[in-house]
């Protein structure tokens, strides 16, 4: 009877541990989505023009935003990415480390193919 209830208690643990897992990874899809959408709204980010514009800053402001959305989109591949926008890798690495873009590898589970 004893082995019965401890194999019943372990069965429990495992099942409260599943659930746990599953709404952790739950957690980090709703996360990647919230960001995928915060990069998508900063995209429509509107230059208002009153009595300049820094011409170039404006260009690093965009690629930046371009770049990070493409990574997200890449899970962090920089040769993916550097497929998407069309350039070469080479070209994609040396705007990162000039703009000061964090890379970070997403984990293939967590993607944005629900979206």
């Amino acid at each position: 009877m004893k082995r019965k209830n401890d194999l019943q208690s372990v069965a429990k643990h495992k099942r409260g541990e599943a659930e746990w897992n599953s709404e952790v990874n739950e957690l980090r899809q709703t996360t990647l989505h919230l960001w995928h959408d915060l990069l998508v709204l900063e995209s429509y980010y509107c230059l208002k023009i009153q009595d300049s514009v820094d011409f170039f800053e404006e260009v690093r402001k965009f690629e930046t935003r371009l770049i990070k959305r493409a990574l997200l989109h890449a899970r962090g591949s920089q040769r993916t990415t550097a497929g998407l926008l069309g350039i070469r890798n080479q070209t994609l690495n040396s705007k990162i480390k000039r703009y000061r873009i964090p890379v970070k590898a997403v984990p293939h589970k967590l993607t944005l193919a629900d979206s």
